[in-house]
C-alpha cells in the first residue's frame, strides 16, 4: 500500500499537470491552429494505431504483470525480458502482414468520407511501432513498480513537444505534410527516451542462453495471454470504435469536433489512469499470496477516492461548460451534450474502482473475455445504428451505454464470485453531495467576463465540495490530505 501511495502521488501529480497542458492544447491550441478535418486526422491515426497495438501485444501486457513475480522468484528475469520482447516483435510482424494484405480494403472503408486519411495511411506502420514499444517499456517499468518516469514522459513531455510542433506549423516554418510526419516522429522520440531510461535505471541483464520460459509457465502464459488478448482487444474497440466509425460514416470534420468534446468529458478520468498504473501489479501480488483483505481494501478505497476526484472534476466541467464552449472557435461548437454524456460515463467507471484489475488478476480472468466480447458486439451495433441518426451525439450515447454495461457486469461478477463490493454508505452520500452542488450551480447567472466567471464559479464549487467531503468524512485519505494542507497553512 505504501508503494501505491508514493507512486500514486507522483503519477497523479504528473497526470494533473499533463491534463492541464492537454486541456490548453486541446481546447485552445489545436482548434486555433488546425481545421476540424486536420485535427480529426490526427485523432483517427492515433485511434487506429492504438487498436493495432492491442493486437500486436498478443495479450502480453497483462501477462507481464501477472507472471513477473514467478520469474523474479526463480531469478530468471533475463528470460522474462527476452521472451516478452520477441512476442511484441512477432505481433508487429503480424500487423505488417495484415496491413499490406488488406490495405486496399482498409482504404476503401475511409476513402469516401475521409479522403485526407488515405494520403497519410502509410504513416500508421511507424506510429504503431512507436506506440507498441512505448507500451512494452511502460509495462516493463510497471512490473518493477517504476511508473513515475513513464507518466512524466507520456503526460508532460509528449504534450510539450506537440505544442512546439503545432506552433512551428502555425508560424509557417513547416507545411501540414511535414507537420504530420513530425507528429508521428514525436512518438518515436518518447519511445526511445523511455527505453534509454529503463536501460540506465533498471540495468536489465540479458542472457541469450535462455529465451523461452520453462514449459509449464510458458503454457500458463500462452493461455492467460490468449484471454487477455481477446479481452484487451474488446476494451480498446469499445473505447475507440466511435472515433474510427465517425471518420468513415460522417467524415474527419465531425471526428475532430467529437474528439474535442470527448476529451473535455474524459478529463475526469485522469485519477483512474494515475491509480491503474500501479494498482494492477499490487493486486496481482495480493492474489498470488491469497491476501483477499488487501484486494478488498484497494477495491473500496479506489472507488471512493476516484469518485471524489471525478465528481469534483465533473462538477467543474459541467458548471463551466458554457465558458469552455465559448473558448472554442465557431466550427467546433455543438459538442456540449457529448461532454455531459461522456463525462457521466467515466464518472460511473471511476465509481466501480479497479474492477478490471481485480477480475483479470483472479482465477476468473477468463470471464473478462466473455463480458468484453458481448459488449464489443453491442458497441459496434449501437454505433452503426446511432451515428447515422444522431451523429456525434449518437456516438456518445453508444460509448456511454458500452461503458455502463461493461462496468455493471464486472461489478456484479466480482460481487457474486468474490464477495467484494466497492460501494458503501459513503458512496451514496457523495452522490447526493455532488448532485446538490451541481444543481446549486444553475442559480448563478453567467458573468460578462468569461475568465472571471470560470474562475469564480470553479472556486465556489470546489470550496463547497471540499467542505462537504471533509465534514462528512467520506474518505480517510481525502481527510488526511486536507488536514496536512490545513496544518501547513497554520
Amino acid at each position: 500500500m505504501g508503494i501505491i501511495v508514493r507512486q500514486g502521488i507522483f503519477n497523479a501529480m504528473f497526470s494533473y499537470v499533463g491534463a492541464a497542458i492537454g486541456f490548453v492544447l486541446t481546447l485552445i491550441i489545436y482548434p486555433q491552429i488546425l481545421t476540424t478535418e486536420q485535427y480529426g486526422l490526427t485523432r483517427v491515426l492515433l485511434s487506429i494505431s492504438i487498436l493495432a497495438v492491442q493486437f500486436a501485444t498478443l495479450g502480453t501486457r497483462s501477462s507481464m504483470v501477472k507472471y513477473f513475480p514467478y520469474f523474479k522468484e526463480s531469478k530468471d528475469e533475463s528470460t522474462f525480458t527476452l521472451f516478452f520482447s520477441f512476442t511484441h516483435l512477432l505481433g508487429y510482424a503480424v500487423i505488417i502482414a495484415v496491413f499490406y494484405v488488406f490495405k486496399d480494403a482498409l482504404l476503401g472503408y475511409f476513402i469516401e468520407e475521409s479522403p485526407l486519411l488515405s494520403s497519410y495511411f502509410d504513416l500508421l506502420l511507424p506510429l504503431i511501432f512507436f506506440n507498441l514499444f512505448f507500451t512494452f517499456f511502460t509495462s516493463y517499468a510497471r512490473v518493477y513498480h517504476s511508473t513515475v518516469v513513464p507518466s512524466f514522459i507520456n503526460d508532460i513531455v509528449l504534450r510539450v513537444l506537440i505544442i512546439a510542433l503545432l506552433y512551428s506549423y502555425f508560424f509557417g516554418w513547416i507545411d501540414f505534410q511535414l507537420f504530420i510526419y513530425l507528429f508521428v516522429g514525436l512518438y518515436g522520440i518518447v519511445m526511445l527516451a523511455l527505453g534509454m531510461y529503463l536501460i540506465v535505471a533498471l540495468r536489465p541483464k540479458i542472457s541469450f542462453s535462455s529465451i523461452l520460459p520453462n514449459l509449464k509457465i510458458r503454457g500458463d502464459i500462452i493461455r492467460y495471454s490468449m484471454y487477455a488478448f481477446l479481452g484487451g482487444i474488446t476494451t480498446v474497440i469499445i473505447g475507440r470504435i466511435d472515433i474510427i466509425m465517425l471518420s468513415s460514416l460522417t467524415g474527419l470534420s465531425d471526428t475532430g469536433i467529437y474528439s474535442i468534446a470527448f476529451y473535455i468529458g474524459a478529463v475526469i478520468a485522469i485519477p483512474v489512469r494515475a491509480l491503474d498504473k500501479i494498482s494492477f501489479p499490487i493486486i496481482s501480488d495480493a492474489f498470488k499470496s491469497n491476501n483477499m483483505e488487501e484486494v478488498q481494501t484497494i477495491y473500496r478505497k479506489s472507488s471512493i477516492n476516484q469518485l471524489i476526484a471525478g465528481s469534483l472534476l465533473y462538477i467543474g466541467v459541467c458548471a463551466n461548460l458554457h465558458n469552455l464552449m465559448n473558448i472554442l472557435p465557431p466550427e467546433y461548437q455543438g459538442g456540449e451534450w457529448v461532454v455531459v454524456i461522456i463525462g457521466f460515463a467515466y464518472l460511473f467507471d471511476m465509481a466501480t474502482g479497479v474492477n478490471g484489475a481485480i477480475l483479470i488478476s483472479s482465477m476468473y480472468y477468463r470471464y473478462d473475455l466473455y463480458i468484453n466480447l458481448a459488449l464489443v458486439i453491442a458497441a459496434v451495433t449501437l454505433n452503426v445504428l446511432l451515428i447515422p441518426m444522431y451523429g456525434i451525439i449518437g456516438a456518445a450515447i453508444a460509448t456511454t451505454a458500452s461503458i455502463f454495461s461493461y462496468n455493471t457486469f464486472k461489478y456484479l461478477f466480482i460481487r457474486i464470485k468474490l464477495g467484494m463490493s466497492p460501494f458503501g454508505k459513503e458512496t451514496l452520500q457523495l452522490v447526493v453531495l455532488a448532485g446538490s452542488i451541481l444543481a446549486l450551480n444553475f442559480l448563478f447567472e453567467p458573468m460578462q467576463s468569461l475568465f472571471a466567471d470560470l474562475i469564480l464559479r470553479s472556486v465556489i464549487m470546489a470550496l463547497v465540495f471540499g467542505i462537504g467531503v471533509y465534514t462528512l468524512k467520506l474518505s480517510e485519505d481525502a481527510n488526511r490530505v486536507i488536514n496536512k494542507f490545513l496544518n501547513k497553512l497554520n
